[in-house]
């Protein structure tokens, strides 16, 4: 009478093609979330900016004075080294540069600062963000419009990073 052996486990070449399928999956996804890390990455900074912008134009509504976002340092226009809220000589706010050194950050027209004005709105005119980052392989970045209104708004758009 012969017995019956049960296998229990897998087999080596079970076990190397398993391994073959998981590597190939990792092959193609790894590459896609770093995409969309990077993606994540460019609207998280635009979100603080269009946040601390927000911000000062709800202290310039409520506190009926004018309150100024300004970049810390760098040539006029250039923000991705950090911005700050103030009334007058209190600062409010400040922001840090970028963690990253391929984001840049620039107000399209050159303003190095903006000014709210008690009723909510700026002085002077339109301004626009860009944010590019310059390891994005798609040129699909990101814009911030301000309006003489006050009004923000966020777009993603086509854009070559210089």
């Amino acid at each position: 009478m012969q017995m019956k052996k049960n296998k229990m486990g897998f087999s080596l070449i079970e076990l190397v093609i398993a391994m073959a399928v998981i590597a190939i999956g990792l092959a193609i996804t790894i590459p896609a979330m770093q995409g969309f890390n990077d993606s994540n990455r460019r609207t998280t900074y635009i979100n603080s900016l269009a946040g601390d912008i927000g911000l000062a134009k709800s202290e310039s509504i409520k506190r009926g004075v004018n309150v100024t976002i300004s970049q810390l340092t760098g040539t006029a226009g250039d923000w991705h080294n950090g911005w700050e809220i103030t009334v007058g000589a209190t600062t409010l706010k400040s922001s840090p540069a970028f963690d990253v050194s391929n984001i840049t950050l620039i107000e399209f027209f050159g303003a190095s600062s903006i000014v709210f004005k008690p009723n909510g709105r700026i002085t002077g005119s339109d301004l626009s963000f860009n944010l590019c980052d310059s390891t994005n392989t798609e040129p699909e970045n990101k814009r911030l419009d301000i309006k003489p209104s006050g009004r923000i708004s966020s777009s993603q758009i086509t854009i070559t990073c210089p």
